[in-house]
């Protein structure tokens, strides 16, 4: 299944070869970039890319670098709003 996440991301950045390090960095950034985006549900991500067998090695950062932008944003609105 993670396969075919591969396959894009090698037709697209025009890496014919097996280079794992990559691929899993390219799987990184759109993971990443997925969950930066404010309009994708976090949970189907969840439930998708556990489906797809992604591996933990790149699940997790992606998961706690994606959601700190969002997380920052909230404690902070958090703060103002206990100043008032």
């Amino acid at each position: 299944r993670l396969e075919g996440f591969r396959k894009i991301f090698q037709s697209r950045t025009g890496n014919g070869g097996d280079d794992e390090g990559v691929s899993k960095l390219n799987l990184f950034i759109y993971l990443t970039s997925l969950r930066v985006f404010p309009f994708t549900p976090n949970w189907f991500l969840n439930v998708a890319l556990a489906s797809l067998e992604v591996p933990l090695s790149v699940f997790v950062p992606s998961l706690i670098v994606g959601l700190l932008p969002y997380n920052y944003l909230q404690v902070q609105a958090g703060l103002l709003l206990h100043d008032l």
